[in-house]
């Protein structure tokens, strides 16, 4: 779990804090008209990932990754009953922003910047080093490690570079999706909502969107569709009063010219209509 201090330059931009990464989301559009409508399978289960779903989730990670930490991801997905497509589009999408698709363990900055943070529980001094941000969800503060350590009989202060590694990271990570509620927010599609929680704010939204959509792509745990457009009656009125439609036409047909041509050249038409019809 990252959360950047206030202030920190790295939290301007929308950008992981520890990584170049700045994709344009494309399911954004600029165009106007109603929002594309996300059709999603919400119920659909998904008690395991495979490597090459992994993969299409995860841009840059290699099948090697992939394979080394499938065990460890799936377990954790039980464990904190991420069960169903929209609750594991969520959550993987969220870890690969938070590890640059499981390429960070452990955060690159030295954590000094957390040095005091009393709303992570850093109340020691070098909390802030020692309680760092790691694990796929980047695990952040004293108060964090000791819940988590509680929660899954582990030794977490005095041990906590152990969360760096992938039987416990990905535990850890589980223990912090599940303890937040945040599978009721994937149920929901509020990812902006979870996002809030993992990050403290809205930092590097783009990126975790773009990850979100490539994820429920990679899987098809949902798609998306325009909106069913509204049938338009073309005769209205006569529909209000049961005429057919061929009989309909010609009323509005001859009510058209009757309201448009003189009463001459009306009458001159029907002439030609008359002699052409005998």
């Amino acid at each position: 779990m990252v959360i950047v201090p206030k202030g920190d330059p790295r939290a301007r931009g929308g950008v992981n804090p520890f990584l170049p990464v700045s994709p344009v989301n494309p399911n954004l559009s600029s165009t106007s008209g109603p929002a594309p409508v996300p059709v999603l399978r919400a119920s659909t289960p998904l008690t395991s990932v495979t490597a090459a779903q992994l993969i299409g989730c995860m841009p840059g990670l290699s099948s090697t990754k992939a394979n080394t930490v499938l065990p460890y991801l799936n377990s954790a997905q039980v464990e904190a009953q991420i069960n169903t497509c929209d609750r594991t589009a969520a959550w993987l999408a969220q870890l690969g922003h938070e590890s640059g698709s499981l390429l960070y363990m452990e955060e690159i900055a030295s954590g000094a910047a957390y040095e005091g943070r009393r709303d992570l529980g850093n109340t020691q001094r070098g909390d802030g080093v020692k309680f760092k941000g790691r694990g796929p969800i980047q695990l952040t503060g004293r108060a964090n490690y000791a819940a988590a350590g509680a929660a899954l009989g582990l030794d977490l202060i005095n041990n906590p570079k152990q969360v760096a590694t992938y039987p416990i990271g990905f535990r850890t990570s589980a223990w912090f999706w599940k303890s937040k509620g945040l599978n009721a927010l994937a149920d929901a599609g509020n990812f902006a909502g979870i996002t809030k929680i993992i990050n403290g704010g809205t930092n590097g939204a783009s990126d975790r969107n773009m990850r979100w959509g490539k994820c429920k792509i990679a899987l098809k745990c949902g798609q998306v569709q325009p909106p069913t457009p509204t049938p338009v009656d073309p005769f209205p009125l006569c529909t209000a009063k049961g005429m057919s439609y061929v009989f309909c036409s010609v009323s509005v047909s001859v009510s058209f010219l009757a309201a448009t041509l003189s009463p001459f050249r009306l009458l001159i038409l029907s002439c030609r209509v008359v002699s052409r019809v005998v």
